[in-house]
């Protein structure tokens, strides 16, 4: 807030409004709206490469900001390289992955930046991706096993037909469950007793009270 509102980080500041909210495992973050003044406004749109990237880093030069969008910013892989990502819907990115190159930021017909994505010989494990016949006819069978179910059969009720392996199916999963059920068992246990230790008494109350009293499905 100090860099928005005092040292005018991205124009004069003449309003902020935000919300602070918590991820589902936890992690608070702050979704933010500024009003800048219409000169501040104007130098932000011809200037937003300057403020916003969507490109990697280079290693060499931002050794810090390449390892943060290594590690937490990289959508993927999905793809044919990995079907079964929660994102993927009829073998489609429902993200839109992988986004289209630009020379430079331009903003479309409602004022929505569309930011500069150039080619480069800077990647985050990307290996090529060959298929062989078989693995093609897999993912054709799997994708008719998702228009099937969405009547309510599946290629089982057609024994005639080739049957791909498990791993080539959705099995009818939504994506929206499978996002959210996407996280480290392991992890989350660790949290949760470190979590549940530094609870006061009236949170330990409500705690014991939901996870001991209520009934379960």
């Amino acid at each position: 807030m100090t860099d928005v509102k005092k040292k005018s980080y991205f124009g004069k500041c003449i309003g902020v409004m935000y919300v602070v909210e918590f991820q589902k495992r936890g992690l608070p973050h702050v979704h933010m709206l500024i009003w800048l003044d219409s000169v501040s406004k104007t130098y932000l749109k011809n200037n937003v490469d300057k403020f916003v990237s969507a490109e990697i880093p280079d290693p060499l030069k931002d050794p810090v900001g390449y390892a943060a969008v290594k590690d937490f910013m990289i959508h993927g892989p999905c793809g044919l390289e990995n079907p079964k990502s929660p994102c993927m819907k009829g073998f489609k990115c429902i993200r839109h992955f992988p986004k289209k190159y630009c020379a430079r930021t331009i903003f479309d017909d409602s004022g929505f930046p569309i930011y500069k994505r150039r080619r480069s010989d800077i990647t985050v494990d990307n290996p090529t991706l060959i298929l062989n016949d078989k693995q093609l006819q897999f993912y054709a069978l799997a994708e008719i096993d998702d228009l099937l179910r969405a009547i309510g059969k599946s290629l089982k009720h057609f024994p005639m037909l080739p049957q791909p392996p498990t791993s080539y199916l959705h099995h009818g999963s939504n994506n929206l469950i499978l996002e959210e059920t996407n996280y480290n068992v392991a992890e989350m246990e660790v949290e949760h007793k470190i979590l549940k230790a530094n609870c006061n008494e009236a949170q330990l109350n409500i705690y014991n009270e939901v996870f001991y009293t209520l009934p379960r499905s």
